[in-house]
């Protein structure tokens, strides 16, 4: 039995092996949001708004494949989280930019 301790390892893995796929396939639709503290990595990248109707320079830049942590949901904004980055950074980020990194074991 193979276990892959990190999700978002897997991701990197394949990514810099040049592997052409999308990353539709590894993602997790989540019909809720995830607990606070959950690990999570970013699907696309994405450049922050500075106008921003959450409030000014509330959005933070993300990286495709860039690591970060779950802190909580906007409280009238749904699809926005407020993560804390691997880097120290926080902000908001689009909720559909990121997927949940997810323990998984392989047979």
């Amino acid at each position: 039995m193979v276990v892959i301790t990190d999700m978002c390892t897997v991701v990197e893995e394949l990514f810099s092996n040049n592997y052409q796929l999308t990353l539709n396939w590894l993602c997790v639709y989540l019909v809720s949001v995830p607990p606070t503290k959950q690990r999570l990595i970013a699907k696309y990248a994405y450049v922050a708004n500075v106008n921003s109707p959450l409030g000014p320079n509330a959005e933070i830049n993300l990286c495709q494949l860039e690591k970060m942590t779950m802190i909580a949901p906007h409280a009238q904004q749904e699809f926005w989280w407020f993560v804390e980055m691997d880097d120290g950074r926080r902000g908001y980020v689009p909720a559909n930019y990121v997927m949940v990194c997810h323990l998984v074991s392989v047979p």
